[in-house]
């Protein structure tokens, strides 16, 4: 839908004096908006951003998932949710992250439609603290706001320029590959395949080696490991991860391409094969069970929210 300028129209009262005629009035024509500009300014983003903080440090304080919405809600009230059990049951967990008081880069898109979706880097003050994407929608005109997911930036990683300061950037299509190397919703779905199953992936070599793979297949190898050797025969082990519907958003970049954020849903599964063999629970996953054994079966299920930076078609980079 085209941006039109709302332009203040004076109606005049013409009285007619003595026998002048009256000239038509020419009919109004809207002017289309030449500067296509951002959803949000600098100090809108400013107080949404304080808002998220401060309901999130109030649910935090609390440990009460209650207090979350408005402002926190999705996969980001999710993580949050299961955070608050953890630390119920296990106080010396550490402190859950909060939303950082420096901004480091704010990524807001012209676009006029809605759902909306802004995104922000923001980082704490501590000096081990890492940066974090943060990932706010708006459903509708009258909705508020809401931070629905953040990723943290792997060591080293770097956003491109996100066009001109006041501008605004694009927001491109999550279906459809258009200027992109891959549909944002196929880097999505890809990348749940090569967490499934590895460098056995057909979709490995198309992307580039992060932090986060290495430990997620780690711990996957760990898990087969101990559940084949422990005890052989006793356990299946089984693990798939796959993107949830809905939940990819992407904004353009300077450069052409893209930086996606997705939510993936994992599970990874132990089944008992032999009669008498017990699962032993320990820590966060006895607490999230409610139980220290499982009999039969265990599942445990992730929520996983990842960024991707997607190339532009001409591009011969990795994702």
């Amino acid at each position: 839908m085209s941006r039109l300028t709302a332009a203040a129209a004076a109606l005049l009262a013409v009285v007619a004096l003595g026998g002048c005629a009256e000239e038509p009035l020419p009919d109004p024509q809207p002017q289309e908006d030449a500067a296509a500009l951002p959803v949000l300014t600098e100090s809108q983003l400013d107080g949404v951003l304080g808002e998220v903080a401060d309901q999130l440090a109030t649910a935090d304080a609390a440990l009460d998932p209650a207090l979350l919405p408005p402002r926190v809600t999705g996969p980001a009230a999710e993580l949050r949710t299961a955070g608050y059990t953890v630390r119920r049951a296990l106080p010396d967990k550490g402190v859950l992250t909060p939303v950082g008081d420096e901004r480091l880069a704010d990524i807001v898109p012209q676009e006029q439609e809605w759902p909306r979706t802004v995104m922000a880097v923001t980082q704490a003050g501590a000096e081990d603290a890492v940066p974090e994407l943060l990932l706010l929608t708006q459903a509708a005109p009258r909705d508020p706001f809401t931070m629905a997911a953040w990723a943290t930036l792997l060591p080293g990683a770097t956003l491109p320029a996100a066009g001109p300061p006041g501008e605004g950037v694009t927001v491109p299509p999550v279906e459809e590959a258009g200027s992109l190397a891959l549909a944002p919703t196929d880097v999505v779905a890809r990348y749940a395949d090569v967490l499934t199953n590895g460098p056995a992936s057909q979709f490995a070599d198309g992307f580039a080696p992060d932090a986060f793979r290495t430990q997620v297949l780690a711990e996957q190898d760990a898990e087969r490991t101990s559940a084949t050797v422990a005890c052989p025969g006793c356990f299946t082990y089984s693990v798939a991860h796959a993107p949830r519907a809905g939940n990819v958003w992407s904004l353009g970049t300077e450069d052409g391409g893209a930086i996606v954020l997705g939510v993936l849903d994992g599970t990874r599964s132990l089944a008992v094969a032999v009669a008498g063999a017990k699962l032993p629970l320990v820590d966060d996953l006895a607490v999230l069970a409610g139980t220290t054994e499982a009999l039969n079966t265990a599942s445990f299920t992730s929520v996983e929210v990842v960024a991707y930076l997607v190339p532009p078609a001409d591009s011969t980079d990795p994702v």
